[in-house]
């Protein structure tokens, strides 16, 4: 019997073996990222936002890459905020209504340091392969927010992102990004650090190389 299995393999045609999945890597060291960035804000009691934002990033290799960013907040109050002036005058918040509240984010920016520790490809049908990476990023950043009506004030902070890519091809790829904004800020004649929790999309260009 043994013999048979050893004749039957020694016969099958090389054309049914399946072949292995091989794929390059798609290297991003030397290259300079361009990615423009469309996200919501998550968890705000008194305003929504909207982020529009670019990021660039130059990588010494495939693990570390620094770079500016920055961004726009649009902010509208936070629905189903009700105020009321008196117990029978109650309505729906509006964001002039709430100018002495925090967390009314105008503009952010800042400079990032990237680590890249995880790239990875899976083989999907054929012999299609997906490759993607995961990184995390650090660095100071700078917030300018809105304390009233006619005042508007630039506060230190610090940008952190955990965020996934998928590559399109070697100089294109899509991302989400779930990001952190903290940022000293003084309301109402205190000061509090403000954290402002946003969840990001990207679309990714890599230039030169």
């Amino acid at each position: 019997m043994l013999a048979l299995a050893a004749l039957a393999v020694e016969t099958t045609p090389r054309e049914l073996a399946m072949p292995a999945v091989v794929s390059p890597l798609y290297t991003v060291a030397g290259r300079t990222e361009i990615a423009p960035v469309l996200g919501l804000s998550l968890g705000d009691a008194f305003f929504q936002k909207g982020i529009l934002g670019l990021a660039l990033q130059h990588h010494f290799g495939t693990l570390w890459s620094v770079g500016p960013y920055a961004a726009v907040a649009l902010s509208r109050a936070a629905p189903p905020l009700i105020v009321c002036n008196t117990d029978a005058d109650c309505q729906s918040a509006q964001a002039e209504k709430l100018a002495a509240a925090p967390g009314n984010l105008l503009l952010f920016g800042g400079f990032d340091v990237r680590w890249a520790p995880l790239y990875g490809k899976l083989s999907l049908l054929a012999e299609d392969v997906l490759h993607f990476d995961a990184y995390l990023a650090l660095g100071p950043a700078g917030a300018l927010y809105r304390i009233d009506d006619a005042t508007m004030r630039l506060a230190p902070g610090l940008h952190g992102v955990l965020g996934q890519r998928v590559f399109l091809g070697p100089r294109t790829a899509i991302g989400a990004e779930l990001a952190d904004l903290a940022y000293i800020a003084r309301v109402r004649g205190s000061t509090s650090v403000q954290s402002q929790l946003m969840l990001n999309l990207t679309l990714t260009w890599l230039v030169g190389g």
